[in-house]
């Protein structure tokens, strides 16, 4: 049976400040599934998304020493030196998906794109600016 965590950006924040090693670590790729999380919000910049339902992704190594964040569900691969900027760059590819797709009008969307819009659109429940 395969679980799914939860990532806490507060904590990834919290313990990045600290100078606290990650409490993210999978061991080598090879031998290891690639461990999922649920994220419950989605967050870039000054924007959070707030979701009806968490978002899961992937989160591991590479073995040129990058992390890769993945969610298959909005077709997303995003990449950073550490955990914590793997997810930032999650974001900024989320957030760029909502602007560039979820927004966009049906007719101007090509049908896969029209597709990727629908998921985003029942994902997405709010979407707030911090001050």
């Amino acid at each position: 049976m395969e679980t799914t965590a939860v990532v806490d950006y507060e904590f990834l924040a919290a313990s990045t400040a600290a100078g606290e090693p990650s409490s993210i670590y999978c061991g080598p790729p090879a031998l290891v599934p690639k461990p999922r999380y649920a994220l419950p919000i989605v967050r870039y910049a000054k924007t959070i998304f707030r979701l009806n339902d968490p978002i899961e992704v992937s989160l591991y190594p590479e073995q040129d020493g990058l992390w890769i964040c993945e969610s298959e569900l909005v077709s997303s691969l995003a990449h950073g030196r550490t955990p914590e900027d793997a997810l930032q760059a999650f974001g900024e590819d989320f957030s760029v998906l909502w602007d560039e797709i979820a927004k966009a009008p049906d007719e101007s969307l090509a049908p896969d794109a029209q597709r990727l819009k629908v998921i985003l659109c029942s994902l997405v429940r709010a979407v707030e600016k911090e001050q």
